[in-house]
């Protein structure tokens, strides 16, 4: 080690993992701290996917962190992506029980990302899964 990041993130999971990529991509120099030296095929966050998106630009996936929601965006092209929020520990099963397909699209809304609340009024396509 020893040497300077400029940014380390702690966590080598689907979002750790991800936002890694994302800015390795965009030049900036990432340290992945990882405790497990195996990979395990585990989600810890809620997943959806949704049309109706048409005027959100395809070329454009999204990496936010708002509050204590870490949120993905990927888009399927033709108005379709799939969405991911990841809660820490305290938001665990927010997501769940009935209402859950509306919190999680609400959730999107107050984001910090610009064209948000064109996400929060997409149509779900798929289940709500943890």
């Amino acid at each position: 080690m020893g040497e300077a990041a400029d940014v380390v993130i702690v966590g080598g999971g689907v979002a750790g993992s991800a936002l890694a990529d994302g800015l390795a991509s965009a030049g900036r120099d990432v340290t992945v701290l990882e405790s497990s030296t195996e990979y395990v095929d585990r989600v810890r966050g809620e997943a959806m996917i949704v049309d109706g998106l048409a005027g959100l630009p395809d070329e454009q996936d999204v990496m936010v962190s708002d509050g204590d929601l870490f949120l993905l965006m990927f888009h399927q092209g033709a108005g379709r992506a799939r969405l991911y929020i990841c809660a820490g520990r305290s938001g665990q099963r927010r997501f769940a029980g009935p209402g859950a397909i509306a919190r999680f699209l609400a959730a999107w809304e107050p984001c910090c990302y610009p064209l948000s609340e064109l996400v929060a009024a997409g149509r779900p396509a798929g289940p709500c899964a943890t």
